[in-house]
């Protein structure tokens, strides 16, 4: 069997993802929009935490003004499994009352 790559971990994430993970990139890196106003900065991350398992991570800044914030949600990921970590930090104004 070939090994088992970050980048898999991350397409077996983004290819299962949810609301709160659809606008970010589906490879690792990181893509800068403009929302309500709001720069934003979305990245996925992956690092391997153990032999082919990796804690695959979706944070997301923003600032508007003197208002900014950043919020992550991580992934722990391996060969057919996928264990949501929770997230941290600060939702940004734009999304409403989501919750995660």
């Amino acid at each position: 069997m070939p090994p088992f790559t970050k980048e898999d971990a991350v397409d077996f994430v983004t290819n299962n993802k949810g609301f709160d993970i659809e606008s970010f990139p589906e490879e690792i890196g990181k893509r800068t929009s403009i929302i309500e106003g709001y720069q934003v900065i979305r990245e996925t991350s992956a690092e391997e935490i153990n032999d082919e398992v990796y804690l695959v991570s979706f944070t997301e800044h923003w600032s508007k003004g003197s208002k900014k914030g950043s919020w992550t949600r991580s992934y722990k990921v391996g060969r057919g499994s996928l264990t949501a970590k929770g997230g941290m930090g600060e939702l940004p104004p734009y999304y409403g009352n989501f919750q995660y």
